[in-house]
């Protein structure tokens, strides 16, 4: 901070004569000498000495952030954590909450569909929900594909219902772009610091991964495993930080064919099934199958169909 925007107890003659010894900012009078000497490179008749050593201690009680005791920090973001978990995360469909077990409580969740199929309107009516109900939390979508669109969360926005959080969500949901795994990586340890900032800041409850099927389809190979140790191992830093930090991952993924059917459906339509081969369903807490609802499926279902995967 600058001196002259500290004004009081500081002098317009005195901030004059620390202009001149090159002393501009808060951090150029703490660490350009001591009080005393600092005061006597000063021009004679300046300031007295004593009046000196009181201006400096009163900038530094001024410019300082008050002290904590590790025990207090300890309680409080214990009080944060308590707070936060009193809000539980939804859908808005109550079946299906109940279909996943909930979407909160430091999870990693897989949401699988073609392209179409309703991944990112999911995913972003659960992100909203929870940063409208809760003002003190955060978000952060990882967009890898460039298609994250300002206007389709401010459209989504508009159908919740107004109250005190739902003013700030667009504030409290940082969007940032990767489009290979070492992006994906750094990503990732901007949300691992994001949880360090301290207690004043909205604290970061939900991660999307929108989608991970570009950043590791290319890697897989039947001629190596290395593509798929990578995968196995970005996902167990996902669940380390979910445990160690009480966030709910919400991983979108694509799909890949499955002919003459996929077995593992109830519908004996789907020719389709879940990116990234069958060992990613394991690397999840659960998996949601989303497709679109048409008349060959044979059911009396509604507009979009969902079907649990790896619970």
């Amino acid at each position: 901070m600058r001196l002259r925007t500290i004004g009081h107890p500081l002098s317009a003659e005195l901030i004059d004569a620390l202009d001149l010894l090159n002393i501009k900012t808060d951090s150029d009078l703490i660490f350009s000498g001591t009080p005393t000497e600092i005061w006597l490179k000063l021009p004679p008749d300046t300031i007295r000495l004593q009046e000196e050593i009181d201006v400096v201690e009163a900038v530094l009680a001024r410019v300082s952030a008050p002290g904590r005791t590790g025990l207090d920090e300890l309680d409080l973001e214990k009080r944060r954590h308590e707070e936060l978990s009193k809000v539980e995360m939804s859908s808005g469909v109550q079946k299906l909450d109940a279909l996943i077990g909930g979407f909160g409580h430091q999870r990693v969740l897989e949401v699988s569909g073609d392209r179409g199929s309703g991944k990112t309107a999911l995913a972003l009516q659960i992100v909203l929900r929870q940063l409208s109900q809760s003002p003190n939390s955060s978000a952060v979508w990882i967009d890898t594909t460039g298609d994250a669109s300002p206007d389709r969360i401010s459209a989504m926005l508009s159908s919740l219902p107004e109250n005190e959080g739902a003013l700030t969500v667009l504030q409290r949901l940082q969007i940032t772009r990767a489009f290979d795994l070492d992006a994906l990586r750094e990503a990732l340890e901007e949300v691992q610091l994001m949880t360090n900032v301290g207690v004043e800041q909205p604290t970061v409850r939900t991660v999307v991964i929108d989608t991970i099927t570009p950043i590791f389809r290319p890697l897989l190979s039947a001629v190596t495993s290395q593509g798929h140790a990578s995968m196995a191992t970005f996902m167990q830093q996902l669940r380390s930080l979910a445990e160690e930090s009480s966030i709910t991952f919400i991983v979108l993924n694509g799909t890949s064919a499955s002919a003459p059917n996929n077995p593992s459906s109830v519908f004996a339509s789907t020719d389709r099934k879940p990116g990234l081969g069958p060992s990613f369903t394991y690397m999840t807490d659960a998996t949601l199958w989303l497709a679109k609802w048409t008349k060959d499926l044979g059911y009396d279902l509604p507009e979009e169909s969902v079907e649990q995967r790896g619970e």
